[in-house]
């Protein structure tokens, strides 16, 4: 048989049934086939090749799809990372519908990135007081998943009416308890800077701040809280019209005492941010005071008292109804003598042959006498102050 006719009709054969499978090779030498199968026709696409995380970015090429060539004309870019989730609320009221937060997704550069790379769960997103939170899984040009939380809370505590007895160094704060509070904070508010500043939490239905100034205006807050088993808190809202005036006491005056005839005069030091000041009588006996009057002086003159042993209190006012304390360590005393006729003072001049009862009588320069005195020196009355 002839070798060459026989190897030309291998090569035809084989040459026909690579056409018929629509399939071309390039025939090298005997050692075999060099190259792979190629397109015919590429059809080139933009491909994540690297997905962006939220530590690193990624980066995608033109491949194409039938062959995986890369279109190499500087077709690279880079995916930048994952930097931020945020929802579109992050704290809700129980209602007993489950809560669907919008999910924006941003990289490092703050563009949005397109929900296509992403799905979005949520975890125990209908029932209050559990650790819930929307759950992103990446795909397509990223990879890995964050959480986002947010929370549903119960309704909002009633705000606490607070009322405020005051003295001189401190403020009672007292409310009724509110339905579903776990506990009460204490705020200060602060009228310059406008802010609110927590001094104290109580589950006590009363609070006292101490170590005030006297006579000073203070405002105060109080908010009921409850706190979830996940120790969410839901809390009463607040507002300046919420808060509670308090104005401090004046410092009690130190009174002092002296008495002329049936004159009692009273006197006291300045106290700071007293506006006026009242004199009251103590009655010892029935353990009740009585207004005598009202004065921005720092005297009293109570002319015509009794005899006897008066007790009198005088009050520091820093507004219309805020005044010192009521305190009998506060009492001034003062003893009014019964006057006997030798005893009683009279007035007298030095060359006069007259004794007066009235200092102002007649033009001359007047001394104080007793009556006994001036009759031992041998003057009469006056006809006129005497008589």
């Amino acid at each position: 048989m002839n070798m060459k006719k026989v190897m030309s009709g291998v090569l035809a054969l084989l040459l026909a049934c690579s056409m018929l499978l629509g399939n071309v090779y390039a025939f090298a030498d005997d050692s075999g086939w060099d190259t792979p199968p190629v397109c015919l026709e590429h059809n080139f696409v933009r491909m994540p090749v690297k997905p962006a995380t939220t530590k690193e970015d990624g980066y995608s090429e033109i491949h194409c799809k039938n062959c995986d060539a890369v279109l190499d004309d500087g077709s690279r870019q880079v995916i930048p990372s994952i930097k931020s989730v945020t929802l579109s609320c992050t704290q809700y009221t129980y209602d007993g519908k489950a809560k669907t937060p919008k999910v924006t997704v941003k990289d490092r550069t703050g563009k949005v990135i397109a929900a296509e790379n992403y799905t979005v769960s949520y975890v125990n997103n209908k029932a209050a007081g559990k650790n819930t939170y929307a759950k992103i899984v990446f795909k397509g040009n990223y990879s890995g998943e964050m959480t986002a939380k947010f929370s549903i809370l119960l309704a909002k505590p009633a705000k606490p009416k607070v009322s405020a007895k005051t003295s001189a160094s401190a403020v009672k704060l007292s409310w009724k308890k509110v339905t579903g509070a776990q506990y009460y904070r204490i705020y200060s508010y602060n009228t310059s800077t406008k802010q609110y500043k927590g001094i104290a939490n109580t589950k006590n239905l009363s609070y006292t701040v101490k170590k005030l100034k006297a006579g000073t205006t203070y405002y105060y807050l109080v908010r009921s809280f409850y706190v979830m088993s996940n120790n969410e808190k839901s809390y009463s809202p607040y507002t300046v019209k919420d808060n509670v005036k308090a104005v401090t006491l004046c410092a009690a005056p130190r009174v002092k005492a002296s008495v002329s005839g049936k004159t009692v005069t009273l006197k006291w030091a300045k106290c700071a941010n007293a506006k006026f000041y009242k004199v009251f009588q103590y009655n010892a006996k029935t353990k009740k005071y009585t207004a005598l009057k009202r004065t921005t002086a720092l005297s009293a003159k109570l002319s015509a008292q009794a005899v006897g042993t008066h007790y009198y209190l005088v009050r520091a006012y820093n507004s219309a109804s805020t005044g010192s304390a009521y305190s009998t360590k506060n009492l001034a005393k003062a003893v009014v003598k019964a006057t006997t006729t030798a005893s009683k003072t009279v007035y007298i001049t030095r060359t006069g042959k007259r004794y007066h009862y009235d200092s102002k009588c007649g033009n001359g320069t007047y001394y104080k006498s007793t009556l006994a005195q001036a009759k031992k020196a041998g003057l009469t009355p006056c006809q006129k102050c005497v008589h």
